[in-house]
């Protein structure tokens, strides 16, 4: 099924063609960027995706985009409401509150890629290291994880996902710049 046909009756014909084909889906909190032309049927859109895919709590519009030094885009809700989820990856557990922690669910291939090349014994530092999917996939491998990161809530995030994924021994949170490090 694609993701237009959820829409048939909840826009116009000729708005079918400005809906998006795809949404991100971090936990069960779908995010999606609706174009101004369908400002008016936004909210039947995301109630409309909540009926049709089971899995699907919460829809949140994107407004902005990425900005600011926590790098989180701003959100309107359009259906449902909590933006706490707990995304699955790999066998890792992340809970984290999307609309207020930067996380991206489609670099889960990435991070996994970059977690197979660690070794039990090795010592890794992973900058802006956000709410720990880099960290916690290289902790596992048993690599001593040095995590640095700006926003305290992702920070908070990130401890709490390191006891989830019980590998909390095996790394150090720092809430710092990242940037402002230097090799002195």
């Amino acid at each position: 099924m694609r993701l237009k046909d959820d829409f048939f009756g909840v826009v116009s014909d000729d708005g079918l063609d400005e809906v998006p084909v795809s949404f991100s889906l971090v936990g069960d909190v779908a995010v999606i960027s609706i174009p101004p032309e369908l400002e008016g049927p936004k909210n039947d859109i995301g109630r409309a995706i909540i009926s049709n895919h089971k899995g699907v709590k919460t829809i949140l519009q994107k407004v902005s985009k990425l900005e600011g030094e926590r790098t989180v885009a701003s959100f309107e809700v359009l259906a449902g409401g909590e933006t706490v989820t707990c995304h699955r990856e790999f066998g890792f557990v992340y809970r984290l509150d999307v609309a207020r922690v930067f996380f991206n669910p489609r670099l889960g291939s990435e991070r996994m890629r970059v977690a197979s090349k660690a070794r039990a014994g090795e010592r890794a530092a992973v900058p802006f290291a956000g709410v720990g999917p880099f960290a916690i996939p290289i902790a596992a491998a048993g690599a001593r994880v040095l995590a640095l990161e700006i926003s305290s809530e992702a920070c908070r995030w990130h401890s709490l996902n390191a006891r989830l994924n019980r590998v909390n021994g095996n790394f150090d949170i720092v809430n710092c710049d990242a940037f402002a490090l230097s090799a002195s």
